[in-house]
């Protein structure tokens, strides 16, 4: 007899099927968030994230009608993607510049990604615990890191997430038309393209797509043994348009900024080496993931061996895909959606200087572990085993990458963590150690940036943003006052590049101050034949000229400055100070009121106007500058002292006395103002 209120058994199983998702889902991100918790009390540090963020203005205006514009239609950084620059720019809306909540955003799009793969590979397959597997992996493999502890690589989580929505679109579509004969649109496939242009417009690595879904339709969907092989390609034509799209801006952008400069630093057959050699690198670092590092520098060549034995392994093993893919599809699927998601990134064209990059690897690991869970899953079933032994083992396995990332995580907390374990890696990397010299640079530890800048010459003598890093350390060193050392930045900073202007400049600065005004000066003149239009060059060279007694020369060389520019208050002043010392106070009066001009509230150039007036005599004017003076610098007392001269000129005893007594009041051991208030006594008023 049936009972009315007892639940049909396929709504039980359903129920529990659910139950056991929803804790699979829950496992899953508590193990991401766990082992990832610790990025939220993270840094930017100096590798790209000033250039996405830290330091990008449109970013830290927020969320801005003028922001969005800026994203659509910028190419900074090297790349066109728009979305990574509104999450950015979003982020700072709603926390602010902050660090933290910049990687936790990272972290939270990962650990949507993870639950995301699980649902779209358990749709795909119907594998609850294979899908899973599959995603724990994907969660806490360590070559993942870089992509989540990286604020800069959020376009990589972000692309991710609309990647695997518009994946999780096209199954829900090829689920439903799987009976179909033509290609018929269904709403699920436009959402598939919707969310693929999204996740082009995040990072264009994703211009593959395409060829992954053709991949799924082999295997796990099968829909080549139930519909004709031109519809489906007929049916990708769309996706394919837009990563042409994709693909013809990036290049673009690239180009416009430089990146692909490293295209003609190596040949076309070492960029093939390069494909090979870099996917066993990638193949070695997922089974064994030693030795990682922000930065793997290309070498420019690759031993003979290595190349053989690198293409003797991506051959062989794509021939054995393609010959089992009837028998064991899973491996030719997994093994091609490996390499083909690296194609974009792979080398053969050369974008930066690095030869692979553990970023890449986010997506294109998936077809390995495919492969490997999947494969797992045959064994037991096939052989009829027993599967306790692989479930051990794959706990061994999570476990094992959980610790590896944690510990990978601890090199992302800043610049130099980062840098000192890329140096550590490969000691020849010039990069890390100029972005090493720039972080401590920053944080005042002069000496060891020093040393950094000089390694990364050594190993890079052409690296011109490392000299530019040098001239900055020059100039802090000359500030301190240690001349030495800045002329040390500045002569190491010109010993690959000549011709290095602000290198001349620097080192003409820090000579003058260290009273080598010879040297300065033939810097100074270097400087400006390398660089014609500039004011201040010709303004410095003419104070050390005047210092080498050379008034005429200094004279014109301060009137080239201002030819120059004309509203230049410092040549300004600095002219009136030669002419001071030619005695030709007019002039000295046009030149100090030519300063005046250009920058009002200057007391120096008003009191050096008063002396001027006094040289001429016109003591009312020299009178109502050292007022001037007063007004923006009150407790002078040899400003005071000049105005009671003036005023005594003028025959105001009174007043003049009053600034007597303010100047010994000020500075009560000042005999010239006793003096002069002595002097000025008799004709006071009784």
């Amino acid at each position: 007899m049936n009972h009315p209120s007892k639940k049909p058994s396929f709504v039980s199983a359903a129920a529990r099927q659910a139950d056991r998702i929803f804790i699979i889902c829950l496992i899953l991100a508590t193990a991401t968030i766990a082992v990832y918790w610790p990025v939220v009390t993270f840094n930017f540090v100096n590798y790209d994230d000033p250039d996405y963020v830290s330091a990008n203005s449109h970013v830290l205006g927020g969320l801005t009608w003028r922001g969005v514009a800026w994203a659509f239609h910028s190419s900074f950084a090297d790349n066109w993607h728009p979305l990574t620059w509104l999450s950015h720019m979003l982020d700072v809306e709603l926390f602010g510049a902050s660090a933290g909540a910049a990687h936790f955003v990272n972290l939270v799009l990962h650990t949507v990604n993870v639950l995301l793969l699980f649902l779209v590979l358990r749709r795909l397959s119907g594998g609850i615990w294979r899908s899973a597997f599959v995603a724990a992996l994907f969660a806490l493999h360590p070559l993942h890191v870089e992509s989540v502890a990286w604020v800069s690589e959020r376009k990589d989580v972000l692309s991710s997430f609309f990647g695997l929505l518009a994946l999780r679109s096209y199954v829900l579509h090829a689920k439903k038309s799987q009976t179909v004969p033509a290609f018929t649109p269904s709403r699920s496939y436009w959402a598939a393209l919707f969310f693929f242009a999204l996740a082009l417009m995040s990072k264009p690595m994703l211009v593959t797509l395409p060829f992954l879904l053709l991949l799924l339709d082999i295997w796990p969907l099968r829909r080549f043994e139930s519909s004709a092989g031109l519809n489906l390609i007929r049916e990708k034509a769309p996706f394919l348009i837009f990563s042409a799209f994709s693909c013809l801006i990036t290049v673009a952008a690239q180009n416009r900024g430089g990146a692909t400069q490293a295209l003609t630093a190596f040949p076309f057959t070492v960029r093939i080496e390069t494909v090979f050699v870099a996917f066993v690198e990638y193949l070695e670092k997922t089974f064994w993931p030693a030795n990682l590092c922000c930065l793997y520098l290309h070498s420019g060549h690759w031993p003979l061996v290595t190349v053989l034995l690198s293409g003797f392994i991506i051959i062989g093993f794509s021939l054995l895909a393609v010959c089992f893919w009837r028998r064991l599809p899973f491996v030719f699927v997994g093994w091609f959606w490996f390499l083909g998601m690296f194609v974009p990134v792979i080398g053969l064209v050369q974008v930066g200087w690095q030869f692979m990059a553990d970023r890449y690897t986010y997506l294109p690991l998936v077809g390995i572990f495919l492969i490997l869970v999947w494969g797992a899953g045959e064994i037991v079933r096939r052989w009829r085993v027993t599967a306790v032994p692989f479930c051990f083992l794959g706990i061994v396995v999570l476990i094992t990458c959980a610790l590896i990332t944690k510990a990978q995580l601890r090199y992302w907390q800043n610049s130099e963590t980062l840098f000192r374990r890329a140096i550590a890696v490969n000691g020849n990397n010039d990069i890390a150690y100029n972005n090493l010299g720039y972080y401590l640079f920053q944080c005042g530890r002069l000496d060891e940036a020093l040393e950094n800048y000089h390694r990364a010459l050594q190993l890079n003598p052409a690296f011109k943003k490392c000299r530019y890093n040098l001239v900055e350390l020059g100039n802090s060193y000359s500030k301190k006052g240690e001349c030495s050392l800045a002329v040390e930045c500045f002569d190491t900073a010109l010993l690959s590049n000549a011709n290095f202007f602000e290198a001349h400049y620097g080192l003409a600065n820090a000579l003058l101050k260290c009273g080598r005004t010879d040297e300065a000066i033939e810097h100074y003149q270097r400087a400006a034949q390398l660089k014609a239009d500039d004011a201040a060059t010709y303004s410095n060279l003419g104070i050390a000229l005047a210092m080498k007694g050379q008034s005429d020369d200094a004279v014109a060389a301060f009137h080239k400055a201002l030819r120059l520019k004309p509203d230049f208050a410092e040549a300004s002043c600095n002219l009136g100070g030669v002419f001071m010392l030619q005695k030709k106070y007019d002039e000295a009066v046009v030149s100090y009121e030519a300063a005046l001009r250009g920058e009002a509230n200057r007391p120096e150039t008003h009191f050096s106007l008063a002396q001027a007036f006094s040289s001429l005599g016109r003591w009312d004017d020299a009178a109502q500058q050292f007022k001037e003076v007063l007004i923006l610098s009150p407790d002078n007392p040899k400003v005071h002292l000049e105005l009671g001269e003036a005023l005594a000129r003028l025959g105001k005893p009174t007043e003049a006395a009053a600034e007597f007594r303010e100047a010994l009041r000020l500075k009560s051991d000042f005999p010239e103002a006793e003096r002069a208030l002595n002097e000025l006594e008799p004709s006071l008023p009784k």
